[in-house]
């Protein structure tokens, strides 16, 4: 089962790389593909660099996972309001001690965010993810609860921006997500 974003343009042999790799793999449960920049500029360069073009990182905009372990890790937790479903799934799969590889060949271009205010809404929604995602995991995986704080400090400023120079556009939309948060 293969996963990509709306918003990203697939390599003409996305498909193919996924299956070759299964086929000369086939100890491994997953196939986490490249994801590159479909445009310029210094936030989303940079995002690229520190973030996306991470080997290890658990988006779902350019990973595939074999189906029956898929069903086994029971898919998606519906749970989530916003985000960090495929955080939440990579944790899983990791515990669970399957294998996974870094196929570089598996291409998809991505349109990273590249200015303040899409950057600050994705860092509020991450937010929200990265709460549930601690409360989820802290009691049975501390380690693993405390590091998903840690790994998400690269969004934490635009975080703190965001609170406490609200946008009126938004201002709804986050009373709606503090009170879905509070349940």
């Amino acid at each position: 089962i293969a996963f990509t974003d709306d918003d990203c343009i697939l390599d003409k042999d996305w498909l193919y790389a996924i299956d070759k790799a299964f086929k000369e793999n086939p100890d491994i449960s997953c196939d986490k593909g490249m994801t590159k920049n479909s445009q310029c500029g210094i936030i989303s360069n940079s995002l690229d660099k520190y973030i996306y073009g991470r080997p290890t990182s658990g988006a779902t905009n350019n990973i595939a996972y074999k189906k029956e372990v898929f069903k086994e890790l029971k898919g998606f937790d519906e749970n989530y309001i916003f985000c960090y479903e495929d955080v939440d799934l990579k944790w899983r799969f990791k515990l669970h001690g399957y294998k996974r590889i870094f196929c570089p060949d598996m291409i998809i271009w991505h349109p990273h965010e590249n200015d303040i205010s899409t950057l600050k809404k994705k860092a509020f929604l991450g937010g929200v993810g990265v709460y549930q995602f601690f409360i989820k995991y802290f009691f049975s995986h501390p380690f693993i609860a405390i590091g998903s704080v840690g790994a998400y400090f690269y969004y934490l400023p635009f975080s703190i921006i965001h609170f406490i120079n609200r946008n009126p556009k938004l201002k709804s939309f986050d009373n709606n997500i503090f009170i879905m948060s509070l349940r």
